[in-house]
């Protein structure tokens, strides 16, 4: 083979082959379902971390309940991508009947807003059951309170008085994109306040995470 046609095989190997098996992997690299047994009523939350190429520009999720006709689904558009990406993406899925579930996590490669024909990449699936409700909250769920709601941006929160740990408190867009972040110490009053204000109107996901307890709710904001 001449040195000029060789040239041009690498040159094809390099720009195409991996870009080719880039396109296929999308990979699931951390997950988690919270609460960690659900049960019939409960508010689900599925964190997933992921990393995907740059010739996605758009990802969605579809979430089935095994043996029937049961799904909801999601399409969410990132605009282009110019590198390969980790994306964290919190799914809120409320008052799920008892059954087995699975996330079907996806890409499209198309770069456009309005398509959702997905590819279905490998390692891309999330499995969890929803039981049967007890009928008693649990206590994790009851030591934040989050309130007024609707907001018109300042949220404020209660917690009880004894507590001194750090609180990790997290504002998610009904898309799955983290918006707000802040981590506060409880103080002697049992109460702080949040200003939420730069947020636009729409409902967020808000999380309150201590050691000793947790708190997930969805907050309007007009």
């Amino acid at each position: 083979m001449k040195p000029m046609k060789k040239l041009l095989l690498l040159f094809f190997l390099l720009q195409v082959v991996p870009q080719s098996l880039e396109a296929q992997s999308i990979r699931i690299m951390d997950q988690y379902i919270v609460p960690f047994n659900p049960k019939s009523g409960d508010s689900v939350f599925v964190q997933l971390r992921t990393r995907f190429s740059s010739s996605y520009g758009s990802f969605g999720y579809e979430v089935e309940r095994i043996g029937d006709s049961f799904s909801i689904s999601q399409c969410v558009y990132l605009g282009p991508l110019t590198v390969v990406m980790t994306h964290d993406t919190l799914l809120f899925l409320d008052m799920l009947d008892t059954g087995e579930y699975d996330v079907n996590y996806t890409v499209n490669p198309s770069n456009t807003p309005d398509s959702c024909t997905y590819v279905n990449p490998v390692d891309s699936t999330v499995h969890f059951q929803i039981g049967l409700a007890t009928g008693v909250k649990s206590e994790q769920d009851l030591r934040f309170q989050i309130y007024p709601n609707p907001s018109s941006g300042i949220v404020h929160v209660a917690y009880p008085p004894e507590s001194s740990e750090p609180i990790q408190f997290s504002v998610y867009s009904m898309d799955g994109k983290q918006v707000f972040s802040s981590v506060f110490t409880a103080n002697l009053e049992g109460h702080s306040e949040i200003d939420l204000s730069l947020l636009a109107k729409g409902m967020y996901v808000l999380m309150l995470q201590s050691g000793s307890g947790t708190r997930r709710v969805r907050v309007l904001m007009d």
